[in-house]
């Protein structure tokens, strides 16, 4: 469940903006109240809330300066401002700390119901564009392996059936370019470590011209293979 802060000074808006809506129907908790800026501070940290709702004006730290902390610390959080009145500094400040949205005091039910879940859209599409981005890394820090497996495969089962291949590619999370010639050439290594066969053969002209299009790996501890793609 998404966490939920709630920071202000006075108890009764606290209640209320408790009360106001069915937090665990949206999927997230009520985690921690704090009655100031300098209370909440040991609390986030504690408590890593999604969702902060700040007072502007508080005694000692005021929720801007508090937002301003949270942004630089924990940028994610997604930060709410409550406020007596709408004021154009108040507004430029909180752009500048990543304020997403302020609400209006006294606090309406449609309006606060409305930025929570404008919040929760935030942070699924944040959480969808890390995990696109994780996902992105690995499979680009693995595809020369994935590709290798492939090529393997192909080699060693005698697989020359075009589509046949096409299907192994695609199961295997693979785009081969119909554009694109695939061309092998398989080495015997004769019990040469491998390391030192490529450190001879990338020495080559040819290789060295191709070497990023180029595929290797080992089919037995004798042969090894290298697939050179290229443009049609």
């Amino acid at each position: 469940m998404w966490k939920v802060m709630i920071v202000d000074d006075e108890k009764l808006i606290c209640k209320l903006v408790q009360a106001l809506v069915e937090w665990d129907k949206l999927g997230m908790q009520m985690a921690a109240q704090a009655e100031n800026a300098i209370q909440a501070l040991d609390m986030l940290q504690q408590y890593r809330p999604d969702i902060l709702i700040t007072d502007i004006r508080m005694p000692g730290m005021d929720g801007l300066a508090l937002s301003k902390w949270v942004h630089e610390r924990s940028p994610r959080t997604v930060i709410l401002l409550l406020t007596c009145h709408a004021s154009f500094s108040y507004a430029q400040s909180a752009i500048r700390y990543g304020v997403m949205d302020y609400l209006l005091k006294p606090v309406i039910k449609t309006d606060l119901e409305q930025c929570v879940q404008k919040a929760i859209r935030l942070i699924q599409e944040e959480n969808k564009k890390i995990e696109t981005e994780n996902e992105a890394y690995h499979w680009k820090k693995n595809k020369p392996y994935i590709m290798e497996s492939l090529w393997h495969d192909v080699l060693v089962y005698h697989l020359d059936d075009e589509h046949l291949i096409q299907q192994r590619a695609h199961d295997m999370g693979l785009q081969l370019n119909a554009e694109e010639r695939y061309i092998p050439i398989l080495f015997e290594t004769r019990g040469k470590p491998t390391h030192e066969v490529m450190r001879i053969i990338s020495q080559l002209s040819f290789f060295e011209k191709e070497k990023d299009n180029c595929v290797w790996g080992c089919l037995d501890e004798n042969k090894m293979y290298c697939i050179i793609s290229k443009a049609d």
